[in-house]
């Protein structure tokens, strides 16, 4: 995959965590008929059958280095779905800060969510994804 059209598409996906439901998240946007570009961030190692599907950064979301790879003004998604509840909602509250449209966070405590859902961050847990979450691969 071209790593520079992949950074630069309007039809780009931004996935921050290695977790089950990011790999729900990531076949469920393959398997659209979308042509989605994801771009994968994650601090652990990756090992999946996307591989060469999906762009993949190991690191953190908070190098500036990274950041400056991702161009959030132009991502039409970005979805903070780590194993971590308290990473998840600041890294969405980051990215937030940064101009991106479309954040999704999942969150397994619900203490959070209105606070978020004021930010215009949409709060999810696996067992409940929002359908304005699925309309990017149902449609």
């Amino acid at each position: 995959m071209n790593n520079s059209q992949q950074l630069t598409n309007k039809n780009n996906c931004i996935i921050f965590g290695n977790s089950d439901i990011a790999n729900f998240i990531i076949e469920s946007l393959l398997n659209s008929n979308n042509n989605y570009n994801i771009t994968l961030l994650s601090e652990e190692s990756f090992n999946t059958k996307f591989n060469n599907d999906i762009y993949i950064l190991k690191g953190n979301i908070y190098d500036p280095k990274i950041l400056n790879e991702l161009d959030f003004p132009n991502t039409s998604l970005s979805i903070c779905c780590s194993k971590d509840t308290n990473l998840n909602i600041l890294t969405s509250s980051y990215i937030k800060s940064l101009k991106a449209e479309n954040i999704f966070c999942c969150s397994y405590e619900t203490q959070y969510n209105n606070l978020l859902n004021s930010q215009n961050i949409i709060t999810f847990n696996p067992w409940n994804i929002p359908t304005k979450l699925n309309s990017y691969w149902r449609k």
